[in-house]
């Protein structure tokens, strides 16, 4: 039996995950995310210093963008313009009347179908920071030194589209076209901007997930959607009930780490009385009802669930790969060894979204469980390459590379030493990321079997053990 399917059965052979999509039942923590140490607001004054442009008469993409002489230190420039006049600029870049940021985001609105979901949000971060089958991510390049240079959203997106990546440009750029895109679908966002005195000026855009009590489910899918324990919002606000979520073109996920520093303002866009909400998926709670009965035992109503949901909306991602979260269970305890039908599951969901980690990290357990080693490894590559700080992704892909070594141990001792240390080095990185206790436990328990074994065979000429 194989280090993964040791590791996968639990109680009634259940196929499990810690912090696995989908698998209430594993969850910890509270329902609100991390708050972040950031007040939004004018200082006594009403003036900011910060970045910003002079004002281009025209929006359209031939138009370039507008330049404002330094008056101070920092990457950016400082200037001191009144947080109105900032917030006008920042409004004009977003630029929400635009037909082709509106024509890009409606494609995601029908992918996922829904009013603001944070599906939608999250596949929008996914493009940007990691393109998709045709286009790369996102580019990071400066600006002209001594000179701020904020890009109009329409800009952005179709120069990226010319050097075949989603965009390229600095924070505030990411920043202004992630803003327009999600504005374009119905959300509600503001750009943030901060400096530090180790990165100096930084920009980045936050959506509004709702007050404190009616963002709670959203966090959760966030937190299950990125198997994390830690997602970083920011209620500090004029009304201390709103919850924002950040959206850093720094951070790996919706709500990862970002820089922080002392603000300079919050500016919301295309402000009105009333924000709206990010919800759930359409029939969410169908996915969520559909895990809940694997989490029980009973795997046929789980898939009939499943098939349901996806029969209402055969463009949800997360009912693809809860599908196949029920089918890998049922495999495992009737003692079956086929996962074709779970491994297309888990590419159609990877189809829908091409930066889905946790698909990618799941499709990779189930070609490991049919024993193709190689791709299953191939899948887990993607992952982490998709998510770097996954360390489920990571761990896993080390207990890959363990079994590999075993399985070469008869045939080829060099390749197997190979696989052993390459064992090592997946296990060093889910013991350095630390975003789970138990991960790391496992890992380092995990690695001193491997040196042990390692020890035991014959050494390449030349060459002595670590």
């Amino acid at each position: 039996m194989s280090n993964l399917q040791n590791r996968i059965k639990g109680p009634q052979h259940t196929y499990t995950r810690f912090l696995c999509l989908l698998c209430v039942v594993f969850f910890v923590g509270s329902g609100l995310g991390v708050n972040l140490p950031v007040v939004a607001g004018q200082n006594e004054s009403g003036q900011n210093n910060t970045t910003g442009l002079t004002e281009n008469p025209s929006s359209y993409v031939n138009n370039p963008p507008g330049e404002l002489e330094v008056h101070g230190p920092g990457a950016h420039g400082t200037t001191n313009e009144l947080k109105s006049d900032l917030l006008t600029k920042l409004n004009l870049r977003v630029d929400l009347k635009n037909e082709t940021v509106k024509e890009k985001a409606s494609g995601f609105a029908v992918k996922h179908p829904g009013d603001c979901t944070i599906e939608q949000v999250c596949a929008i971060f996914g493009y940007l920071k990691c393109g998709d089958l045709t286009t790369n991510g996102w580019k990071n390049t400066s600006h002209t030194r001594g000179t701020n240079e904020w890009n109009y959203a329409n800009y952005t997106l179709i120069q990226g589209l010319k050097y075949k990546c989603s965009g390229f440009g600095d924070c505030s750029d990411f920043a202004i076209l992630i803003s327009a895109l999600i504005e374009s679908i119905g959300g509600t966002t503001r750009i943030v901007l901060v400096n530090n005195t180790t990165t100096g000026n930084h920009a980045y855009t936050e959506v509004y997930l709702g007050n404190s009590s009616n963002s709670q489910d959203v966090i959760q899918y966030l937190k299950q959607e990125y198997s994390t324990d830690k997602i970083y919002t920011d209620n500090n606000n004029s009304d201390p009930e709103d919850v924002w979520l950040n959206l850093d073109w720094s951070a790996d996920y919706p709500g990862g780490l970002l820089h922080l520093g002392s603000e300079d303002g919050a500016y919301e866009i295309n402000r009105q009385p009333h924000k709206t909400q990010v919800t759930l998926p359409e029939n969410y709670d169908h996915v969520i009802d559909g895990i809940e009965l694997v989490n029980k035992g009973q795997y046929d109503d789980a898939i009939k669930e499943l098939k349901y949901v996806l029969g209402k909306n055969e463009n949800l991602s997360d009912a693809w790969v809860a599908l196949g979260f029920a089918r890998v269970n049922k495999n495992i305890h009737e003692h079956r060894n086929n996962y074709t039908e779970v491994i297309n599951d888990y590419n159609r969901a990877i189809e829908l979204n091409r930066n889905y980690a946790i698909a990618w990290v799941d499709k990779g357990q189930a070609l490991h469980l049919q024993g193709n080693y190689s791709e299953s490894i191939d899948a887990f590559d993607k992952a982490t390459e998709i998510y770097p700080t996954l360390a489920l992704g990571w761990y896993l892909k080390g207990l890959n590379y363990v079994d590999l070594g075993m399985q070469e141990e008869a045939f080829d001792t060099d390749t197997a030493i190979k696989m052993y240390e390459r064992s090592i080095q997946a296990f060093d990185k889910a013991i350095e990321l630390k975003l789970n206790p138990q991960y790391a436990a496992n890992a380092k328990n995990k690695q001193r079997d491997v040196l042990s074994r390692m020890q035991l065979l014959p050494k390449p000429k030349g060459e002595s053990m670590p």
